[in-house]
């Protein structure tokens, strides 16, 4: 009886594993199927790395404050208030942007213009001034605010209708995946620097030319993407 019981158990298991492995292998195969595989990977190597080097800023954003002089009333007032204030007005922005430039140059433009915005922290380490702090603040979260938008709106183009949830949630986890990954080293990189804010800096706004030119050459073949259309981009 014993043995019975067991052996049920292990095939209501391995049911389950099938299933489970059944829910997810059709998600994965219709999207190598709608892209192509090297497509596919195109794509997933853009969603892993667009945000990477606003990851590793925001890791080290705080004690690069600290360091260079600035209270925690100050970096409250401006890094948490002004700026979360900034990112909600600047995401409604960001809409428009896109709906004016279409998805491509939205996101294009806002990846630029993330990875530019860091040259204004890599000046505020040698011009630590309370007004040149609130503007890199200000820039920095119109532009992430904007990217953002366009980020979440691409990857929502991207997904098959008949695994939309499966799809989105897969590559919103990649994206936040180099985040939480890759960007653990962001302290190990600014130590190995020997403190040299101005190259961490400008080493984040190196880290998002990747993803971008891998979009661009990638455009031709999203061009049915970007204008909604499901067929095969074989």
């Amino acid at each position: 009886m014993g043995g019975r019981v067991k052996k049920i158990g292990g095939v209501n298991l391995l049911r389950g594993v099938v299933r489970v492995f059944g829910l997810y292998r059709d998600p994965v195969v219709s999207f190598a199927g709608r892209y192509g595989v090297r497509l596919a990977l195109m794509l997933l190597f853009f969603v892993f790395f667009f945000k990477i080097g606003e990851a590793f800023l925001g890791r080290m954003s705080l004690v690069f404050y600290k360091e260079i002089g600035f209270s925690k009333s100050q970096i409250g007032l401006l890094s948490g208030g002004l700026g979360t204030v900034t990112v909600c007005v600047f995401a409604v922005l960001g809409s428009f942007i896109n709906a004016r430039y279409g998805l491509f140059r939205g996101i294009v433009l806002g990846g630029c213009a993330m990875a530019a915005t860091n040259f204004l922290f890599a000046l505020l380490a040698h011009y630590p001034e309370q007004w040149l702090f609130t503007v890199a603040v200000v820039a920095d979260q119109f532009t992430t605010a904007v990217s953002t938008v366009a980020f979440v709106a691409f990857l929502s183009q991207l997904c098959d209708r008949a695994h939309t949830a499966t799809h989105y949630a897969a590559l919103a986890s990649l994206g936040n995946l180099s985040r939480t990954t890759l960007a653990a080293a962001s302290g190990a990189l600014v130590d190995g620097l020997g403190g040299n804010w101005s190259l961490f800096f400008v080493l984040t706004v190196l880290m998002v030319t990747p993803s971008l030119f891998v979009l661009a050459a990638a455009r031709r073949r999203l061009r049915p993407v970007m204008t909604g259309a499901t067929t095969r981009l074989l």
